[in-house]
């Protein structure tokens, strides 16, 4: 009976302890190294090594001899040293005295911080609970400025940047919201100077310079479609026709322009937009300036985008002048790939290719045309006279562009179907010339 009862115990040892090692050789795939104390592959070399290492804790049984077959040479490795039996719940190759990296992923905050109450966690931290030197203690409140000089911080003007959605928890949500555009106010400065040659009785030299300055100003809380304002200032300067005597019209040597200009691009959907602008000046010899200097000009598009690189626009154009005061105003924009650039735009198209990319430059080759001319008053002998300067241009050129910074443009063209306006009917036709152009904006 004892025999037996000893027969029995032993063989359910046996089946337990079979079972148990069956049960350790299942282990699950991870993709992660399990409590590896060395740097996880592109983590960087600020991950914390662990206090312990992670090696020397429990393994698994040693694997079983290899069959030999007869007369075969190979022999099985030794037997590996006994190993601890792991308590249920234990991993193989962790050491229980290994602690895992206190590690913090990226985007939140690092220990010691807290949120402030009502915050969920993504948001900015506000300062640290540790105190400067003892004695003063650093406020919990959203904005603290741990690097400002200690003591009570003067409150800001305005709580949050109007410009920052969700501030002064930014970013939040992770992804999700980003800052708005800042548009500066003054988002341009600009200058431009026409040369064209010209000494004799049919010709007509010119020099024309034009300074402006454009304002951004934001308008219905869209930063990306500003007001534009641009005040600006033009002089040219005649050399000719010589000499000044019938059929030759007597000009000034000096005609000035003095202008507001307004423009507006709204963008109302993805697929519909406009051009909208406005100018009042004063345009004249300020010898002496009437009601006839005043000028008005604006124009005004419709721009409808039928696929994602060609757009069709179309609207009028309004300048003012004696002999021609509106011209129609429309084609084609077609950008067949980032470097090409198609602006077939009556009055003014115009053709450009990306030649280079040096830094942030773009540099560009391009070919337009222009209508090009202005209208005046001239104080002569008889009186105030309108006076016209109508022309066709045509020209090529290099451009850079450099958003937010210096940028410019010099070219070369030719100028025809030149003519000089005044009282209904044209007093004098220059010959065509050629002309040179350059000009700079910030």
């Amino acid at each position: 009976m004892r025999i037996a009862s000893f027969l029995g115990l032993a063989a359910t040892a046996c089946v337990l302890w079979v079972s148990q090692a069956h049960a350790q050789r299942v282990q699950f795939p991870t993709k992660l190294p399990l409590n590896s104390a060395t740097t996880p592959s592109g983590w960087g070399s600020t991950y914390p090594v662990a206090q312990n290492p992670a090696a020397g804790g429990y393994s698994a049984p040693p694997p079983a001899a290899a069959y030999q077959y007869p007369g075969s040479t190979y022999a099985p490795p030794p037997a590996a040293p006994p190993a601890a039996t792991a308590p249920p719940g234990a991993a193989y190759g962790a050491n229980p005295a290994y602690q895992a990296p206190n590690y913090t992923a990226p985007g939140y905050p690092p220990p010691g911080y807290s949120y402030p109450p009502g915050v969920a966690p993504g948001y900015a931290p506000s300062g640290p609970t540790a105190t400067f030197q003892g004695t003063i203690t650093a406020p919990p409140a959203v904005g603290w400025d741990p690097y400002a000089t200690p003591g009570v911080q003067a409150p800001a003007l305005l709580p949050s940047d109007p410009y920052l959605p969700g501030a002064p928890y930014w970013p939040w949500p992770p992804g999700g919201s980003y800052m708005q555009t800042m548009q500066r106010f003054m988002d341009e400065f600009r200058v431009d100077y026409t040369w064209m040659p010209g000494n004799g009785p049919e010709e007509l030299g010119m020099h024309e310079a034009d300074l402006s300055v454009t304002f951004a100003i934001p308008f219905l809380h869209n930063p990306h479609t500003p007001l534009l304002v641009t005040p600006g200032f033009a002089t040219t300067w005649w050399n000719g026709p010589s000499p000044p005597h019938p059929p030759n019209p007597e000009l000034p040597s000096r005609l000035y322009a003095a202008y507001l200009d307004s423009a507006w691009n709204p963008q109302i959907t993805p697929v519909l937009g406009g051009e909208l602008a406005a100018r009042i000046g004063v345009y004249s010899d300020f010898r002496e300036v009437t009601v006839d200097s005043i000028r008005y000009q604006g124009k005004g598009c419709v721009l409808l985008s039928i696929s994602p690189n060609m757009t069709v626009k179309a609207g009028v154009q309004y300048l003012d002048r004696q002999h021609i005061k509106l011209l129609p105003a429309g084609g084609l924009i077609w950008t067949p790939n980032a470097d090409t650039r198609f602006d077939i735009i009556f009055p003014d198209p115009k053709l450009a290719w990306r030649l280079h990319r040096i830094g942030n430059v773009d540099w560009w080759f391009y070919g337009r045309g222009e209508y090009g001319g202005d209208s005046w008053t001239v104080n002569d002998p008889g009186g105030v006279i309108e006076t016209d300067y109508n022309d066709f241009r045509v020209a090529i050129g290099l451009e850079s562009d450099n958003p937010g910074r210096l940028a410019g443009y010099a070219e070369v063209g030719y100028s025809f179907e030149r003519e000089i306006y005044q009282n209904g009917a044209a007093s004098m036709t220059p010959n065509s010339t050629v002309f040179v152009g350059a000009g700079l904006s910030y």
